[in-house]
């Protein structure tokens, strides 16, 4: 895979980790994966062959809403039907 961008959510009153996003791609189609820094728990979603402008706002969308990895793949299914 080939990451295009990175994105970060930093700790907050509420939340006492760092959230990273990373946008790649691979075989034409476009991957968000994020991870809780220091965790073990990470996930990575595939949004198909779209336009790398859309896949850049989407992971820009989740990094400033500090979605948790746990959550991407339902609010990414939301988005894009």
């Amino acid at each position: 895979m080939i990451y295009k961008e990175f994105f970060h959510a930093p700790c907050e009153y509420d939340r006492n980790f760092d959230i990273i996003y990373r946008l790649g791609i691979k075989e034409d189609c476009f991957f968000i994966e994020s991870a809780i820094e220091g965790g073990l728990y990470e996930a990575s979603v595939c949004l198909g062959s779209c336009f790398e402008d859309k896949a850049e706002e989407i992971c820009i969308l989740l990094a400033k809403n500090s979605v948790r990895p746990i959550h991407i793949e339902d609010i990414i299914s939301d988005i894009i039907i």
